[in-house]
């Protein structure tokens, strides 16, 4: 059986040479001479394609010298070239002004470059895949001006960074940027950077408040891979390598700390017996904990093609990455299918899935990095015969992450989109969206009982463990969650002479709920077999909790452009949050932009030195009501008065379980609002081989949301209420290159940004303190 497939193989690739017996090569260029990557290359009428490589090198073979070759680019016109008797046929493509007929994605959209009016950046997947970071929110760092990337742990699989679009937007509510993924809201370091196609940036009001009261902080919008007609192509993308630290302070030895205190005696001492050392050791504690290589591995396998009616985009990805510091370590196994149907002229149907699975482990001891900057060198890590030391002061760091215990967590997710767009008349269309979206969490930690030794020659080991009572104890946890995501949104385009009008409506639903469970157990006579049941029954416990949220929307959008040189637009959303009192329960977010191609009009002086500007502005409101508590967990009712169960009382001559209320509710709270200005200049010099932006902005938020400070006398915790207010502005700055010297292509990307943000209101109070930071009028937030 095996040898018949292989015939049927031969058979196939021999059909196939049999029949495209024509071989073109060449070269794809723009105007400037720089060599286009990804150009698809197609045989007019077939299937039969291929594209350009990254040196915009291409060759194919077609079925006959009458063929016709298709050249096509995102930002370049098409152009089609009869084969006849060429071998060699290198391709100029032209663009329009560095691209501006380029496809943008936008709120429930695209829209051409040209056309924009508000803050919009674009990144391209392949800036992303040159990276060799985990995690995609790392992976922008530096690519645009005003998002800053702030990666504060080096954990595996907690090594994700935080995003802030133009600063910190709030005090008690999530400032992070709205990621949606294909348009729906999602975790950008779910998705695998060889999957994205795009990723575009919304940074002002006038371009996000399509997403109304979830785009009070910027949207991301990450635009994965879909399938192109022409022939399967099959793709790898992998590497592996090792990490370790950078820029590790260096630390004295024994006999630089003993020299520094002034320990002469004992510094003679630590020479004259350095050979043992148990008694007199002389130990780098940095060096002993980040003990491990930090080995990773990263593979990606795509296959894509499809026809004319059928696309098909597939991809499995798997990583690898272990910790410096033992017990530390992150897998995940991912696999996307997008498939997009062309029923008839009519309809067209997209089927999507993506499913992860991700794997943590970590140790559970509290003592890390800055613990091992802390420790003695004339401390002993380990015995010479094997034997963990315990110093009586400062402890072992090394000890207590190999052997205080590990947590593990495995979580799955999926999810899954479904769209279906109807185009009943010319220039009318409608399209429908959903996608139900699972995500689930394992986690089991266990902590053991370990020992240590306080001396080389001591013979009673001394009793360690997490727990106050050195008890071995397990614990296991369970979460999932289920979002329903729906929207319909109608789109008219329609264009008279110089006038062109785009109208879109739309209506959006998302409903999620979560539940929880949780059970421990402490005292194993066994610690060999950690399951749950083989702890002591009369120490066991479990706690559960559920949580909804709701979310309903309508928008709607207004663009407008004549002769490619005035643009305007309107964006308007009704948002409707579960988390507001009825009465206000509803937010209006319009905005408003326009934009004035200079270099359109014929006033323009033609010329190689400034060949493309233009100038846009844009204002728009915004809200923001995702509160979270002190913890970063959401708060879902912040209106509601909140009766905890399981309180105790003693009446009766008994305990009795009884319920009692823990905060004060306050009905009145209602959306943040921000309000933003932005203008911006976009420019191209020396022929657009130099070109970029430069815009000023400035944000005014009211209503922050906080806790309102009430008397500790009331023995309830703070309301949440509508209390404060401060401002963000700056500037925003990027440059490109894009040139060729001789056979080289070069490509360079720079960019500036400037964030100002300041405490305006305190509600008359003149400051908050939080640990090491404080809250004061005319300071920034959290100095």
């Amino acid at each position: 059986m095996k040898k018949f497939y292989l015939m049927l193989v031969v058979l196939f690739f021999s059909a196939s040479a049999w029949a495209q017996d024509v071989q073109v090569t060449g070269e794809i260029t723009d105007n400037t001479g720089f060599g286009l990557p990804g150009v698809n290359v197609v045989e007019k009428g077939t299937s039969n394609g291929t594209s350009s490589t990254i040196d915009g090198k291409y060759a194919i073979s077609v079925t006959s010298s009458d063929a016709i070759l298709v050249f096509s680019f995102i930002g370049f016109t098409v152009k089609e070239i009869a084969v006849g008797d060429l071998k060699t046929i290198n391709v100029v493509l032209e663009e329009d002004a560095i691209g501006l007929e380029e496809v943008v994605a936008v709120g429930y959209g695209v829209q051409k470059k040209s056309a924009l009016t508000g803050s919009i950046e674009l990144i391209k997947g392949d800036k992303l895949r040159k990276q060799t970071s985990f995690q995609t929110s790392s992976a922008l760092q530096g690519a645009v001006p005003g998002l800053t990337v702030i990666q504060s742990s080096g954990q595996p699989g907690a090594d994700g960074a935080t995003l802030r679009i133009r600063g910190i937007g709030s005090i008690n509510v999530n400032s992070s940027p709205l990621v949606l993924i294909d348009g729906i809201a999602g975790d950008i370091n779910g998705v695998d950077a060889a999957d994205i196609e795009n990723i575009t940036v919304l940074k002002d009001a006038g371009a996000s408040a399509i997403y109304g009261s979830r785009a009070s902080n910027g949207v991301i919008l990450v635009t994965t891979k879909r399938g192109t007609s022409g022939k399967t192509s099959v793709t790898y993308n992998g590497y592996t390598g090792f990490q370790k630290p950078t820029n590790v302070v260096e630390m004295a030895d024994a006999y630089q700390y003993l020299e520094l205190i002034g320990a002469d005696e004992m510094l003679a001492e630590w020479k004259q017996n350095s050979s043992n050392s148990d008694l007199y050791p002389n130990t780098n504690w940095v060096d002993e904990l980040l003990s491990e290589k930090g080995a990773m591995q990263y593979h990606n396998i795509t296959v894509s093609g499809g026809t004319d009616k059928a696309k098909i985009q597939m991809s499995l990805a798997y990583q690898d990455q272990d910790g410096n510091i033992p017990n530390f370590g992150y897998k995940r196994y991912q696999g996307r299918i997008n498939s997009d149907f062309v029923i008839n002229d009519y309809v067209k149907i997209s089927v999507d899935a993506n499913y992860r699975q991700s794997q943590t482990t970590s140790a559970l001891s509290g003592f890390g990095i800055d613990q091992a900057y802390r420790q003695l060198p004339t401390f002993a890590n380990k015995f010479s015969d094997g034997r963990w030391h315990y110093p009586v002061i400062g402890g072992n760091p090394v000890l207590w992450v190999n052997e205080a215990g590990n947590r593990n967590t495995t979580g799955d997710y999926f999810r899954a989109r479904l769209v279906a767009e109807i185009t009943p008349i010319k220039d009318l269309s409608v399209k429908f969206t959903y996608s139900p979206e699972i995500a689930k969490s394992y986690s089991s930690s266990w902590t053991p009982q370990f020992y240590g030794y306080g001396e080389f020659a001591a013979e009673e080991p001394l009793l360690l463990g997490l727990r106050g009572d050195k008890e071995a104890s397990l614990s296991k946890g369970y979460s999932q969650s289920h979002t329903d995501n729906f929207n319909a949104v109608i789109n008219y385009k329609k264009a008279f002479g110089a006038h062109d009008f785009d109208a879109l409506a739309g209506i959006e639903s998302i409903q999620y709920k979560g539940e929880s469970l949780s059970a421990s157990r402490y005292g194993y006579v066994l610690p060999e077999y950690p399951v749950l049941k083989n702890g002591n029954a009369d120490n066991d416990s479990n706690s559960g909790g559920e949580s909804n949220y709701a979310l309903l929307s309508y928008f709607g959008r207004l663009n407008y452009s004549y002769d490619n040189r005035y643009y305007a637009t309107a964006n308007i959303r009704r948002d409707g949050s579960s988390r507001f009192h009825e009465d206000n329960r509803w937010g209006i977010f319009p905005s408003f932009s326009a934009g004035w191609n200079l270099h359109n009009e014929s006033f323009f002086p033609e010329n190689d030195f400034l060949t493309r500007l233009k100038l846009r502005g844009s204002w728009g409101k915004l809200g923001n009501e995702t509160i979270l508590d002190g913890n970063g967990n959401q708060v879902y009712f912040p209106y509601a008065s909140l009766i905890g169960i399981g309180n105790s009382f003693y009446a009766n001559d008994m305990i009795q379980q009884g319920a009692a209320q823990n905060g004060l509710a306050n009905t009145a709270i209602e959306w943040e609002k921000s309000e933003t200005t932005n203008i911006g200049i976009d420019y191209g010099i020396f022929n657009n081989k130099f070109s970029g932006s430069i815009e000023y902005y400035k944000k005014e938020t009211n209503d922050l949301i906080a806790r309102k400070q009430i008397p500790y006398t009331t023995g309830l915790s703070s309301p949440f209420a509508n209390v404060y207010s401060m401002s963000n502005s700056g500037i925003d700055f990027s440059l490109s290159y894009k040139g060729k010297i001789g056979d080289l292509n070069i490509s360079i990307d720079g960019n500036f940004a400037t964030v100002k943000n300041k405490v305006t209101d305190l509600a008359g109070q003149e400051f908050l303190v939080s640990g090491a930071s404080i809250i004061k009028e005319g300071e920034s937030l959290n100095s």
